[in-house]
């Protein structure tokens, strides 16, 4: 295990543990674009640019309509009105999601809309 690897396991743990390594502030959005989370808090946080940070209890971490990636998709099985999409590996994906559906050889199934989360590898339109 590397030295980074470990410090960064001590700043998950400590601040569970102890008040004394950590403050807390008021986060009132979050945006993600590409692998960069901008953060904007309601009072001046002084932090540096380097230090770490910690957010939990995040309810919606990121807006994902910014965030744009492909998925690969295995299958897509349709009952009614209801098209259950598996991906190839964990999707990561929250419920309510919106995303586009692209490339599809039936295009009834190229859309975009609203995601229900199954589990880690499947989601329903």
């Amino acid at each position: 295990m590397k030295a980074d690897d470990i410090v960064r396991q001590l700043f998950s743990v400590v601040p569970k543990i102890t008040g004394m390594f950590s403050d807390e502030y008021q986060i009132t959005s979050l945006v993600r674009s590409g692998s960069t989370v901008t953060a904007t808090t309601s009072a001046n946080h002084l932090m540096s640019t380097g230090d770490y940070v910690n957010i939990v209890n995040a309810l919606t971490p990121v807006t994902i309509s910014s965030l744009t990636r492909e998925i690969q998709i295995t299958s897509i099985i349709r009952d009614g009105q209801i098209a259950t999409v598996t991906t190839d590996g964990n999707h990561n994906l929250p419920d309510g999601t919106n995303l586009s559906i692209a490339g599809a050889l039936q295009p009834e199934y190229n859309i975009t809309t609203d995601i229900n989360v199954i589990s880690k590898n499947t989601f329903t339109t």
